[in-house]
């Protein structure tokens, strides 16, 4: 079995001594390529030291805070989605329109477009649109408009007979 020589001992980066390899070839010692010490320096750029007080103000020329940008900043210049600012708030009667919307297309089924196969009506999942709905209106009783009513009651009269007449057609 090889057994490799210990690596040198590397001081601490947060104390903000300088960091030298002088063990390791190409580090931190001349190289027959050029005559000069390869160093670099680490600096710790944390608000706060390892016991939790807050450090001084960096060295003259090293960047603060302030001279990068923020990320409020950033966020601002990035372009807006129009279509995302023109979106309505979402209200019971988008909700209703929402649900409703899915379980008519789950009721009848979409026919093939271009490439795309038809889907199949899915009336168990139909269904379960339909018994979102319910539970909506019993979780909302008094606390609707009078609009918002008629139009909830409307639609579930409207999904359950297109319902019962999916699902007998189904078992002829």
């Amino acid at each position: 079995m090889l057994r490799s020589a210990p690596l040198p001992a590397i001081p601490s980066p947060l104390k903000g001594s300088q960091l030298r390899l002088s063990g390791v070839p190409g580090w931190g010692t001349t190289s027959p390529m050029s005559d000069e010490k390869r160093a670099f320096t680490v600096s710790d750029r944390r608000h706060f030291t390892p016991e939790g007080d807050v450090r001084p103000e960096p060295a003259q020329g090293a960047p603060v805070a302030a001279d990068r940008p923020s990320e409020k900043a950033a966020t601002q210049t990035k372009p807006r989605d129009p279509r995302i600012d023109e979106a309505a708030p979402v209200t019971l009667k988008s909700f209703v329109f929402s649900i409703a919307t899915q379980a008519g297309v789950l009721l009848q089924g979409l026919p093939a477009q271009g490439e795309s196969p038809a889907v199949p009506a899915d009336l168990p999942a139909a269904r379960q649109m339909i018994s979102i709905l319910e539970m909506l209106q019993e979780k909302t009783e008094a606390r609707r408009t009078e609009e918002e009513t008629r139009l909830l009651e409307g639609v579930l009269f409207d999904l359950r007979m297109a319902f019962v007449a999916a699902s007998q057609g189904e078992t002829k």
